[in-house]
């Protein structure tokens, strides 16, 4: 069952990048048509789709806070934040970091569905995966 728990989450993510690149497609080619009364049926779209997006950057950010300069020097606020973090995010996002943040720059500029790739253990590459 696990099995086809991962390659449906893969599927999510994966499709949510074509979900992505379509609405900008389409605001585009509406643009190019030249019929610009239309373009606010795809305009709407992007910017809920935009919105969706920085919500799940947010959620990035609130399951792996940014990290203080000095340990000594926490404020309440950093506090929280660190002990509100996902452990098991945090330790696969310090591992890997360079594709933590494709992941994350994908989710923020294309689609808020990739959110879930890192738990989709994609094709079994371990530096893909987050454990939980």
């Amino acid at each position: 069952m696990f099995g086809l728990h991962r390659k449906v989450i893969a599927f999510y993510a994966l499709v949510g990048v074509i979900d992505g690149l379509s609405i900008y497609a389409l605001f585009v080619l509406t643009l190019v048509q030249g019929q610009y009364w239309m373009v606010g049926v795809p305009g709407v779209a992007l910017l809920a789709h935009l919105y969706l997006n920085f919500k799940y950057k947010q959620l990035w950010d609130e399951i792996d806070p940014p990290k203080p300069e000095e340990e000594e020097k926490l404020t309440k606020k950093e506090i929280l934040l660190i002990n509100k973090a996902d452990e098991h995010f945090d330790t696969w996002n310090g591992k890997y970091f360079q594709i933590a943040g494709y992941v994350r720059n994908i989710v923020v500029f294309v689609g808020h569905k990739f959110f879930a790739f890192p738990y989709s253990h994609f094709y079994g590459y371990l530096h893909c995966t987050l454990r939980s």
